[in-house]
């Protein structure tokens, strides 16, 4: 009976010993832009002027996209946002995004002022966002960038 349980554990030792650790796969962690843009998401939706409503989602999207929207997040400026979406493709998937600092105005609504970064993909439900979260106000001076700390 002791000889069966030694030789046992002897035989599951070996085992450990043989396998093969450059064939086990380690999880990926978040990518470097994905990390910095889930920081901004973060902060916006914790800020005293975050927007109301089910309007914070958050969904990965490639590195690629995450870097593009992330440069055009660090570098926007209010009153100076793009026109229209930019549209990535990663394999047979559309990706658009854009982000939108600025004073709006819409009928019947006074003029307010938006923080807004919006991502959508193509796909199974073209209206499917993958990121969005935003900042506004009605007050025109309020401070609205989520980016400071």
């Amino acid at each position: 009976m002791w000889f069966n349980i030694l030789k046992n554990v002897k035989q599951s030792s070996r085992q450990m010993i043989n396998l093969d650790w450059d064939d086990e796969t380690v999880p990926e962690e978040e990518s470097d832009c994905l990390k910095k843009l889930k920081e901004y998401y973060d902060k916006a939706k914790n800020h005293p002027h975050a927007r109301k409503g089910s309007y914070f989602k958050f969904n990965p999207v490639p590195e690629e996209v995450a870097c593009a929207i992330l440069e055009d997040l660090e570098s926007a400026k209010k009153g100076k946002t793009k026109i229209g979406f930019t549209k990535m493709i990663i394999g047979d998937v559309i990706y658009r995004y854009k982000v939108v600092y600025g004073v709006h105005e819409y009928q019947p609504r006074t003029r307010y002022q938006v923080f807004r970064v919006l991502c959508h993909a193509s796909g199974h439900n073209p209206d499917y966002y993958r990121i969005q979260f935003a900042t506004s106000s009605q007050d025109l001076d309020a401070d609205i960038d989520f980016r400071k700390t």
